[in-house]
């Protein structure tokens, strides 16, 4: 049994540097992966304080195998409880004792997302809140921290916490701003020599879609805050994207020292995480005598671990194996608005939540897979509001269309290989002089382009500080930097502040932005031409331009692509029309280029699609559509005539027409056919006589289906196709081609 007395020479040795960073709900200005750039402990020695009550600490080392029956039951002083007597008695100011009673006294404490509160008060209830547990899984042998989860390991209640709190075991070590303007350490674990914590990661990743950390904090119960505790930034041990993590091997954190991933053989796996710096340069670790442990996940994410141990560096134990196991949760499958490309008008109409992916499928997704976001937070979460049509942030920064990795590679979702305009209204910005406001092309990093992006110095496309705005502003960046796969970063320094909710006159707020090519083709034009990749990976990418065009002609031309049954992608020329039955129709004039012979996945000619929605890898999402045209075959190479389908089981369906030649009419007719949609394609070659190749209600398209896309695609493979068209005729249907034979 001992009394907890910080003296100084415990807490400060020398200098610290601060391991961890901003990421999530950390600050905006770190560098890299947040680990090695400064720290907040103050240079005067701390006051001599400590609680009054005697804690008994948890024998070492810490060996948890989450063996609970159930969730609650791990949570629980009868799963394993404090050594510390749940009552105390305290002294006040005033001399007046008092007990202070832990209603909790639970070893393993959910610091967030498991108790119940009243909805006017705040305060908790005693009960196990039924939503909060769904950020908890434990039991068996593994525990899942979901979405926002955290958890303290060995805390007590601690008379240094602010009384007033609701929950005085959670958000209340805040350092000397808390309630009593006191420093100090609450827990039973002995940290004041080198330590090693570490556990199997079984399973880990996003939880629906969002970004997310794994965190490992000492001595800070509080829901992200580094600086939240007497050790300052230095109290955030790991902070590191979820999505970085193996499963099936160890998390170690060695304190001072490395925090890695180790596989069974003991070997360190990839690159080291972060370094945590001994406190006075030799070998003081960041931890007291009588500290305590906090472990999270950050929203938008899960982790499932077993085989917890907490140890001494010279004297470790014997670690387990740890496997894969991808059983024990099941993410929710949750499916956003795929990307189209520029131009982006950025939809803020929505909750932080939606915005970025952590609620359901209202925000904007990656084409190829729907469940990630376009938007994500890089840092400073916590300090960011969407609301009123407006995002506003301070001392953090956010991503579009980021997709993984570092800035050093091509890593994005946004065609940014031609010159591109950036538009957006400043609602309001801080005044604050040395607050900055940047827009960076191709960097993670919230430090300089020379080393964090493909661009090097360049990487910055806009920089201000935010007292050169105005409120009202309209902003216009002009760029030309990019890749075929370029992101953006907004960001702002620590010198914006940070905002505490979105009516906050700190940070900067903006709306109606807006991405978009400096060049979009001329105002009138009449037939739209995209390159659109809608399924299936992305070997067959396919380009093409419209070339001339009338209200009744078209020449396109195209090269790449490939419609077979698992890929959709193709050069289309088309226009939009809303509606149910209808008939479309045209002359091949000419056509030129098809050299190669390419076979039926490489066609061109006359289509018909109800979405341009990506469908990325998963075919049978892809929206209905229906072909007549040519491919190139035979040697010599000899055009023959093609036509195919989206089935009503989502696959696809292709055959041949016979004597079909180059001047030929050829049709596409959709109709209902009860409760079903009919297509029929048939051929002429006068544009008075019709013959229909083929009729079938076998298609994906409904009867209800009411909005359509038509026009000349293109997916000739290696040959580049030039395609003249003329006698277009797109008419609401009457009556089959064929009617009058």
């Amino acid at each position: 049994m001992m009394k907890l007395k910080l003296l100084a020479a415990v807490m400060l040795g020398g200098s610290l540097v601060a391991c961890g960073g901003s990421s999530g709900g950390g600050g905006g200005g770190s560098n890299g992966n947040g680990n090695g750039n400064g720290n907040d402990i103050p240079d005067d020695d701390p006051p001599e304080v400590g609680t009054q009550i005697e804690i008994q600490n948890e024998a070492m080392p810490l060996q948890e195998d989450f063996s609970a029956a159930d969730t609650e039951g791990f949570f629980s002083a009868d799963y394993k409880a404090l050594n510390t007597p749940a009552t105390n008695t305290i002294e006040d100011e005033d001399g007046n004792e008092f007990e202070l009673v832990d209603p909790n006294p639970s070893f393993y404490y959910p610091t967030c997302c498991f108790w119940e509160e009243d909805p006017d008060t705040g305060e908790l209830t005693g009960n196990v809140d039924p939503e909060f547990t769904e950020s908890w899984k434990a039991g068996g042998g593994h525990l899942a921290l979901i979405d926002s989860a955290r958890m303290s390991i060995g805390q007590i209640l601690s008379d240094l916490t602010d009384e007033n709190a609701n929950n005085r075991k959670s958000d209340t070590s805040d350092g000397a701003e808390g309630a009593n303007d006191e420093l100090g350490s609450w827990g039973e674990l002995d940290l004041s020599q080198p330590y090693r914590v570490s556990f199997c990661l079984n399973d880990n990743g996003p939880w629906g879609s969002g970004f997310s950390n794994l965190e490992l904090y000492v001595d800070n119960n509080s829901g992200g805050r580094q600086a939240d505790s007497l050790w300052s930034t230095a109290s955030l041990l790991l902070r590191e994207e979820i999505g970085t993590f193996e499963a099936g091997n160890r998390v170690v954190v060695e304190v001072p020292g490395n925090a890695y991933m180790m596989d069974n053989e003991g070997n360190q796996v990839g690159d080291t995480i972060a370094v945590i710096p001994a406190l006075d340069g030799d070998s003081m670790p960041v931890g007291t005598s009588t500290s305590f442990l906090q472990l999270r996940v950050s929203s938008g994410g899960f982790a499932v671990i077993n085989d917890l141990v907490v140890d001494y560096q010279d004297d470790p134990v014997e670690l387990g194996n740890c496997a894969v196991n991808t059983e024990y949760v099941t993410a929710p499958e949750i499916e956003g608005v795929p990307f189209q490309g520029l131009p982006l008008l950025v939809d803020l109409d929505m909750t932080f939540e939606q915005f970025f992916g952590e609620e359901d499928s209202i925000f904007l997704a990656f084409p190829d897979d729907r469940s990630v976001p376009f938007y994500a937070p890089r840092a400073g979460a916590s300090r960011m509001f969407v609301e009123n049509n407006a995002i506003t942030w301070g001392d953090g920064r956010f991503y579009i269309g980021h997709r993984e990795g570092t800035g050093t590679e091509a890593v994005g979702g946004i065609d940014l290989s031609e010159p591109y305009t950036i538009t957006f209204d400043v609602v309001k910005a801080n005044d604050a002089a040395d607050g900055n406001f940047m827009i960076f092309v191709d960097n993670t990093e919230s430090g300089g382009c020379a080393d964090n992006s493909v661009h090097g110095e360049a990487c910055t496309i806009y920089s201000t500080t935010l007292d050169t705005l105005t409120d009202g502003q309209s902003i216009t960046v002009d760029s030309d930097l990019g890749t075929p796969n370029s992101f953006f970063q907004f960001r702002c320094d620590s010198g914006c502040g940070q905002p505490e909710d979105g009516a906050s006159d700190l940070g900067i707020t903006i709306e109606n932005i807006v991405i978009d090519y400096q060049d979009t083709g001329p105002a009138d034009s009449i037939w739209n031409g995209q390159a659109l990749n809608l399924a299936g990976d992305d070997e067959f990418n396919v380009v093409g331009s419209v070339d001339a065009e009338t209200e009744t002609s078209a020449t396109v031309t195209s090269t790449g692509g490939n419609v077979n049954s698992s890929h959709h992608m193709v050069y289309f020329a088309h226009q939009q029309a809303d509606i149910s039955d209808f008939v479309f129709s045209a002359r091949i004039a000419s056509v030129s280029g098809a050299d190669l012979a390419e076979g039926n996945g490489n066609r061109f000619g006359l289509m018909v699609m109800d979405d341009l929605s990506p469908a990325g890898n998963t075919y049978t999402n892809l929206g209905a559509w229906a072909d007549i045209g040519f491919y190139a075959d035979g040697d010599p190479v000899a055009l023959i005539g093609s036509r195919g389908q989206k089935k009503d089981d989502g696959s696809r369906t292709r055959s041949n027409i016979d004597g079909l030649e180059v001047g030929d009419y050829v049709r596409i007719e959709v109709y209902d056919d009860g409760t079903e949609k009919r297509v029929r394609r048939c051929t002429s070659p006068d544009g008075v006589t019709w013959t229909s190749a083929n009729s079938t209600t076998d298609f994906q398209a409904k009867a209800d289906t009411d909005s359509w896309y038509f026009g000349f695609y293109g997916a000739p493979g290696a040959n580049e196709v030039t395609v003249e068209y003329d006698n277009v005729v797109f008419e609401e249907y009457t009556e089959d081609c064929d009617a009058g034979a």
